[in-house]
């Protein structure tokens, strides 16, 4: 970051002095003092894989409890919802035994259960739905079946990493797109996939295989953007997400395109393959088992009835150790939160923090926390005690710098959003999109009426590389980014506790969303 941005002159000429030198100084901390990148590899690293209802979620909430009331905020709170499953992946290898030694990249389906030991058995392929294909197995008992047919491994020609150009930002500015509508299960290569495990589980197969969903070419997220970003294979396995009610048996893993394609290419040819498999995951259905939402806030002052919130979800898939998805977006969260307590911040409204859990399994401390405080009746027709809650922040996009806020079709709050990311502007955080954005926690709070706006990001490799696979690591971070990161979002909270006036309001749905899990636009 330039010298020149951390001492750009911050302010408007309807700002107060103190607000204005407030700004500034939150500038300064996060372009020059920031811990954001520490905080993250805390989150990442030292607590790994945080599914929901996991001993390691569990640490990584207890130690954001500790954080947070270390830095002296005030009303510090773990909030827990029932959720009943606890699951941890304790060890997993592959091999191909036959025609040949070969070492498998791989992961565990989330939720599966485990092998009986170290399994070797015949590799067939199962395609229950195709009966006229000559190597289908009819006979998969005590065998390891293939799930899904071969997918193209393409030469990456197309983009890897997103950075919104100016002509991407202008399109962010633009028309409001009708989105689709959410679907429980849009995905056919995901039906498939679970009816072959189905078939498999009823012919007494010892475990399931595939390679991942099919799309190769990914948008710029579950919002149908139109920014796309090329997977990169080359061993990274995407093995997504799974919801825990569907019938766990066989164990079942998800292999690198590479070698799944070639498993079934030599099955197809004839070839006897043979191979080890072992999954040890440790699962109990417990009432035990929890989630947790850890919250936090800084009081306010002459408006503190009045709550602007800041989120993002603590809680990530199994495949890695959640760093873009979302260690970065809790780290920037934590870090806003020291900054207003270093430079002495005194917001009119009380700015609090909230750390979800179960947005892997959709969106399910968000929906708990609202339907706690905001949303206790699910009658659509009774409005809830919401009014006190003037806006809601979520970071849930990645690991690039901000770039602007997804207004959600509220046309009514763009012109506060556009005053509050002037502050910012300078540091390329300056767009208010227009459209309406999915797949995170905003959406528990938009669907009570609660204005609920998203960040919008670079995406950078999120969707190429990072989302839900085995290399979201914490080597995905960008140090530059994660700052800007941090300055903006302070930026925009801090301006949105001290306005007065008054926030638009888009009014309730014609219903309450479900509170079970959802598959986003069929993503897994």
């Amino acid at each position: 970051m330039s010298l020149a941005a951390v001492r750009q002159p911050i302010g408007r000429p309807s700002e107060d002095l103190g607000q204005v030198e407030t700004l500034t100084k939150i500038r300064q901390e996060a372009l020059l003092r920031t811990q954001v990148v520490d905080l993250v590899g805390w989150i990442a690293d030292a607590y790994g894989p945080r599914v929901t209802g996991s001993p390691a979620m569990r640490s990584a909430s207890e130690w954001a409890r500790t954080t947070l009331s270390k830095w002296g905020l005030g009303n510090v709170n773990v909030e827990t919802f029932p959720f009943g499953t606890e699951w941890t992946a304790r060890r997993f290898t592959a091999r191909m035994i036959e025609p040949y030694a070969l070492e498998l990249i791989g992961a565990p389906r989330l939720w599966t259960k485990s092998t009986a030991g170290v399994i070797r058995a015949e590799v067939v392929i199962g395609r229950p739905e195709n009966a006229g294909v000559q190597y289908e197995a009819h006979n998969v008992e005590g065998r390891i079946v293939l799930s899904q047919p071969p997918r193209a491994v393409n030469l990456l020609t197309g983009a890897i990493v997103l950075r919104m150009t100016p002509e991407l930002l202008a399109e962010a500015a633009g028309s409001v797109p009708v989105l689709p509508p959410l679907s429980s299960d849009s995905n056919p290569s995901v039906s498939a996939r679970l009816k072959v495990r189905r078939w498999a589980a009823d012919g007494g197969a010892l475990a399931a295989l595939d390679r991942g969903d099919d799309e190769t070419t990914v948008e710029g997220g579950q919002d149908f953007l139109p920014w796309k970003t090329q997977r990169t294979d080359g061993g990274t396995v995407f093995p997504g997400v799974d919801d825990r009610t569907e019938p766990q048996s066989p164990p079942a893993a998800t292999l690198a395109a590479e070698h799944y394609n070639l498993l079934h290419r030599l099955v197809a040819r004839g070839a006897p393959v043979r191979m080890e498999l072992e999954i040890d995951a440790q699962r109990r259905d417990t009432p035990d088992a929890v989630g947790r939402n850890t919250v936090g806030e800084i009081r306010g002052g002459d408006l503190a009835q009045e709550i602007v919130m800041l989120g993002a979800h603590l809680d990530s898939t199994h495949g890695a150790t959640g760093a873009t998805d979302n260690a970065i977006g809790v780290g920037v969260c934590l870090e806003v939160m020291r900054i207003l307590q270093e430079v002495g911040a005194k917001p009119r409204r009380t700015i609090r923090v909230a750390l979800w859990d179960g947005e892997e399994q959709g969106l399910m401390g968000s929906r708990a926390y609202v339907k706690r405080h905001l949303a206790p009746s699910q009658d659509a027709n009774e409005r809830p005690q919401n009014e006190n809650v003037y806006a809601y922040f979520n970071l849930d996009n990645g690991a690039g710098r901000v770039r602007g806020v997804w207004a959600q079709g509220n046309l009514g709050a763009m012109p506060l959003l556009a005053d509050w990311l002037s502050t910012v502007s300078d540091l390329g955080a300056g767009t208010v999109g227009r459209r309406s954005v999915g797949g995170s926690d905003h959406l528990a709070f938009e669907s009570v009426g609660v204005p609920g706006f998203q960040f919008m990001q670079d995406r950078l490799e999120y969707n190429s590389r990072s989302h839900h696979s085995t290399m979201d690591l914490f080597d995905r971070i960008q140090p530059e980014d994660a700052a800007q990161m941090v300055a903006a979002v302070a930026a925009v909270v801090y301006s949105a506790a001290n306005d007065s006036r008054p926030m638009a309001r888009k009014g309730l749905p014609t219903r309450l969303r479900p509170p079970a899990p959802i598959r986003w636009g069929g993503r897994q």
